[in-house]
């Protein structure tokens, strides 16, 4: 099992595309942080002691996508360029490809967001402190932030695994996962309307943002605790499906 998730993790470390999309992440959370929440904030916003904390999971809840990204690619490139064939050989139990796969994802979105976190912090303060407005005094409510922020980044790393252990083709997987949290689940929220609540990244989506108003018709909000639990039940039976299917179908 070590040697596996070593393999892993050396798959993980050695494309490009892994450095290139958490640069871009970084990037974009340097803007956002310094320029847009902190030179460019208001007398009245300068008055909200979570302003920081608030900021930092809106910017992860817009950037986070991009971990599901790299899930996908970690999965994907080994049929893409065919060599899936010499990881499923080297392995007697395929479950525990998945395992470490699994492994490996969940220890990169802890670093994956760390990182964001401390950048975007740091961003938004020293933007404030050139602002020309005076900020209260700010909670950053670090308690919510970590487990919220890790749960959130654990669930959107475990969805583009599985997504891409699910479909295997790389664009078909990134096309799912782009078009899934919008225009699927939006047309599934017409059909289920106060049951949409329960979709799988409205829900991920609900323990980022804590509740805080309704959704379009009334239907309030689960609680960030509730959310999560139904998240982990989409994952176990996604997962479990990804590794029925990596057991059953050839792997080309």
């Amino acid at each position: 099992m070590i040697n596996s998730i070593r393999a892993e993790f050396r798959k993980l470390t050695t494309v490009r595309s892994t450095y290139f999309i958490t640069g871009l992440v970084i990037l974009v959370a340097i803007f956002f942080g310094f320029y847009v929440f902190g030179i460019k904030a208001n007398s009245l916003e300068a008055q909200n002691q979570f302003w920081i904390r608030d900021n930092v999971f809106l910017i992860f809840n817009n950037v986070g996508f991009f971990l599901g990204l790299i899930g996908i690619l970690m999965f994907t490139h080994e049929y893409r360029y065919n060599i899936i064939n010499y990881t499923l050989t080297s392995v007697k139990n395929r479950i525990r490809v998945l395992l470490a796969k699994t492994f490996v994802m969940s220890a990169f979105s802890v670093v994956f967001f760390a990182l964001l976190v401390g950048v975007s912090t740091l961003a938004i303060m020293f933007g404030m402190s050139l602002s020309n407005v005076d900020f209260v005094t700010q909670n950053l409510d670090f308690g919510q932030l970590v487990w919220r922020g890790l749960f959130g980044a654990f669930g959107i790393a475990m969805f583009g695994l599985i997504i891409g252990g699910l479909v295997r083709n790389q664009v078909g997987a990134i096309v799912g996962f782009l078009v899934g949290p919008g225009a699927l689940e939006g047309l599934l929220t017409l059909l289920l309307k106060s049951k949409a609540v329960y979709l799988p990244f409205t829900a991920l989506n609900q323990v980022i943002f804590a509740p805080g108003g309704e959704t379009f018709n009334g239907t309030k909000l689960l609680s960030p605790g509730k959310s999560a639990i139904v998240v982990c039940v989409y994952i176990v039976v996604f997962w479990l499906l990804a590794l029925w299917l990596l057991k059953r179908r050839d792997a080309n």
